[in-house]
């Protein structure tokens, strides 16, 4: 197997992820109302965006999907709000105004409604991230910078993923 820790990956590689200060691949799945993972896309480059990943998709959730498939997702997923079959729920983010009584800096409230449904868009993601919380505490692995080859820790993640919805499935 071939190692891919700190030491021998360059910041420069598309493998390199700032976020997690070491090297890293992206998955990116389908979860169900029920928690369930229903497709696990991955592993891809840290440095690709999730509106880009998802318009490359875009095919998959219009036909695949259909007509009537509610999508939630952060605001990297604004791309999605253009589909003709999905809807997309992303947070809605603070739009600023001029104000000429503070020297003209731009200063941003959201309505009461606005701020109600961003709460429940949190609380929905909140139990959409989940099953992600209990991979990591079930495979201590997937906390780490991953030391095997990168098809490793694919095979590792689509375990975890077929592990959890067995789990799911069982009841346990």
């Amino acid at each position: 197997m071939t190692r891919i820790g700190k030491r021998s990956t360059s910041k420069k590689s598309s493998g390199w992820s700032y976020k997690a200060n070491s090297p890293a691949q992206r998955y990116m799945t389908l979860v169900d109302g029920r928690s369930r993972i229903v497709k696990l896309w991955g592993g891809y480059s840290p440095k690709i965006y999730d509106g880009d990943f998802l318009k490359l998709k875009k095919e998959f959730f219009e036909d695949t999907l259909g007509r009537g498939a509610n999508i939630l997702g952060d605001n990297h997923f604004m791309a999605g709000t253009k589909f003709r079959k999905c809807k997309f729920y992303c947070n809605i983010k603070n739009k600023t105004a001029k104000d000429t009584e503070n020297k003209g800096k731009r200063l941003s409230m959201l309505t009461k409604d606005q701020k109600k449904f961003n709460g429940q868009h949190r609380t929905a993601r909140a139990a959409v991230e989940n099953p992600f919380g209990a991979m990591q505490t079930r495979f201590t692995m997937l906390k780490e910078p991953f030391q095997e080859s990168e098809s490793q820790q694919d095979a590792l993640v689509t375990f975890a993923c077929g592990h959890h919805n067995f789990l799911l499935r069982n009841r346990i």
